[in-house]
């Protein structure tokens, strides 16, 4: 298992016996800014191990291993695969997450108009919430903390299916 200086260890659920722990680097201990960065958030991604990145027209997409199906991640910085969020404004980016089903229901969203252009603000995925996947645009450190234990869930449930 990898280790980082300050790094903090995170137990995927399941029975207590079979429990996984997976260290998790300390990108936020060591950012003085209130929002993360694509930079970082890739090299946290990419700190999980055993991950593919592929970039194409402003969006990186992160893949678990050899399945290049769906990913388990994307990060958008242009509005080539996006509609919805007004990615051209200066700065403005979208994270993506696939989710489990049951961290996604653990977010508890209601059926409810929603602002996509909306900052620091997680949602639904505007076209594959129904798989289970998030977004946010220009996560804060503290969102993207909230959402870093079911990044890894999601990432350990992938990685199983290999």
């Amino acid at each position: 298992m990898k280790t980082w200086p300050n790094s903090r260890t995170l137990l995927t659920a399941g029975q207590a016996s079979s429990a996984t722990q997976h260290t998790v680097p300390p990108i936020l201990s060591t950012h003085p800014s209130p929002n993360m960065t694509p930079d970082q958030i890739a090299a946290f991604i990419l700190s999980l191990g055993n991950i593919s990145r592929l970039d194409q027209e402003g969006t990186s997409f992160f893949f678990v291993g050899d399945d290049q199906r769906l990913p388990l991640a994307t990060i958008l910085t242009t509005s080539a695969h996006d509609s919805y969020s007004n990615l051209d404004r200066e700065g403005v980016f979208r994270l993506n997450i696939s989710l489990t089903k049951d961290d996604f229901r653990s977010l508890g969203f209601q059926e409810e108009p929603r602002d996509f252009t909306a900052l620091d603000t997680i949602m639904p995925h505007p076209e594959y919430g129904m798989m289970h996947y998030i977004c946010i645009l220009n996560p804060s450190a503290e969102s993207f903390a909230r959402l870093q234990p079911m990044l890894v869930a999601s990432y350990q449930k992938k990685l199983a299916k290999q």
